[in-house]
């Protein structure tokens, strides 16, 4: 069929969340979080926001979202799909086919020449397609010649079996011993924290970082949110939680092989254990990661995605 596809609109939202919520059951996608991650997207723009008609009926749904300011030059020439589902009384009727080439065509006249599903931190339901929740859309991207880039897992834990190590208390022993501090946030740390997010992994995790910091510092929540390792201020490594969810977590190139992320691991997860939360979990790791650090913890993997990439010719 040939659907109508035209920008969101204010009287569509609801019929638009139920239907995606249908289509991405996994997700639990109720009117907050579809506000959270799509109306509220600081980049929202109304012709990423796609909806596909079939006379008055909301038949489909796809978000693309590009970043206004870029967090570098490669991130400049991206464009990221984060949200698509299609009415089941209209599957296998093209809808999902034409949302896309919509959005890549919206994409295309802004100049963008890659299309990434859907690792657009930190406004994503999902870093990418999850593999045994959602093969029709596996099928969907693979026949738009779309192509895999990696397959990271989401993982959790039952925080009421964690028992620390020996091997982290010995580290934590050392590290004090090398005049390493394991803290929780204080506002003297904010810049050096910034920069290290920044320098060490990116822009989006300064984001994440920055957020985190302003709950804190408005008393929406504890200091112990933020938990870092530093030497006299400058910082070698950080780990955070919200609520039950668990990092990011990072070490400075430059101190790795010492325990730290280990230790600040740990840190965090009795942390949440404190607070009496009965499981931490996160959405996105690799393999090898997985195995050096969070398995050793009690982490499962609990999902897998994939993560989809397609070139777009510049107009």
């Amino acid at each position: 069929m040939q659907p109508d596809i035209a920008p969101l609109r204010s009287e569509d939202v609801p019929a638009v969340t139920s239907m995606l919520a249908a289509a991405m059951p996994v997700e639990a996608i109720t009117p907050e979080k579809f506000a959270r991650h799509i109306l509220l997207d600081p980049n929202y723009r109304a012709d990423g926001a796609l909806v596909a008609k079939a006379g008055n009926c909301v038949a489909g749904f796809i978000y693309s979202a590009m970043r206004r300011e870029p967090l570098n030059e490669a991130d400049a020439r991206k464009g990221y799909i984060t949200a698509i589902g299609v009415d089941q009384r209209y599957l296998r009727q093209g809808i999902g086919t034409q949302l896309i080439a919509a959005a890549e065509a919206q994409l295309q006249q802004s100049g963008r020449t890659e299309l990434l599903v859907s690792p657009y931190a930190p406004a994503y339901f999902t870093p990418g397609v999850d593999l045994a929740a959602y093969p029709a859309a596996i099928e969907l991207f693979t026949k738009q010649r779309f192509e895999q880039v990696s397959r990271p897992i989401a993982m959790q834990a039952n925080l009421w079996k964690l028992t620390e190590p020996q091997f982290v208390a010995d580290a934590r022993k050392q590290l004090t011993h090398d005049h390493v501090c394991i803290e929780p946030y204080s506002p003297p740390l904010t810049q050096p924290i910034l920069q290290f997010a920044r320098n060490e992994f990116g822009a989006d995790w300064e984001i994440v970082y920055r957020d985190a910091m302003r709950s804190i510092l408005r008393g929406e929540a504890s200091a112990s949110r933020i938990a870092l390792a530093h030497r006299a201020g400058t910082v070698l490594g950080i780990t955070h939680h919200d609520g039950e969810r668990f990092g990011p977590i990072g070490v400075a190139a430059s101190a790795r092989g010492r325990g730290i992320g280990q230790v600040l691991m740990y840190e965090t997860l009795q942390t949440q254990r404190r607070a009496g939360l009965q499981t931490a979990w996160f959405l996105w790791s690799d393999d090898r990661t997985a195995d050096r650090l969070y398995r050793g913890a009690g982490f499962s993997e609990f999902r897998r995605y994939v993560i989809f990439r397609k070139a777009l010719r510049s107009r």
